[in-house]
């Protein structure tokens, strides 16, 4: 009878261990993969706001489409933020706002196609959200790169 206690108790204890290892497991890959969708819009907003400031320069922003930025891990996991990493939770949650913002204003660009003046200001004025992110963020989450090993 003893042996077969200390046998359930063993179970039990080894099924609460697993339950939490998963756990901690599951919230260091949400962590993970929403700091590396981060990284990779850093990166990629960069490079964009180049593009964009050469459109600008070379006064062709008017003919160029813009494409949102893609949030598909943040929009699978959004419903799992109780889970990201306390530190950086807000942090996230502004960022990804941000860049849905940017989003909802590319789609204005096609608002005033007949109308240059209001194009040109809009140019200038997404450029301008495109430094304001890139200023606010990067290099903002650094430290949570490092932490899980995005860099």
């Amino acid at each position: 009878m003893e042996a077969q206690l200390l046998a359930a108790i063993l179970a039990f204890a080894s099924a609460v261990g697993l339950f939490f290892i998963g756990k901690q497991l599951e919230h260091r890959s949400v962590n993970k993969a929403i700091l590396a969708e981060i990284d990779r819009l850093i990166e990629i907003i960069a490079r964009h706001e180049v593009w964009w400031g050469n459109c600008i320069e070379h006064r062709s922003s008017a003919s160029r489409p813009l494409f949102p930025f893609s949030t598909d891990i943040y929009d699978k996991l959004a419903s799992n933020i109780g889970v990201v990493d306390g530190a950086h939770v807000a942090q996230v949650a502004r960022f990804f706002g941000y860049v849905k913002f940017l989003n909802a204003y590319q789609r204005q660009q096609r608002t005033f196609k007949d109308d240059p003046e209001a194009l040109t200001r809009f140019a200038w004025s997404y450029l301008g959200s495109l430094r304001t992110c890139l200023r606010d963020y990067d290099g903002a989450f650094d430290a949570a790169f490092m932490r899980y090993d995005i860099r």
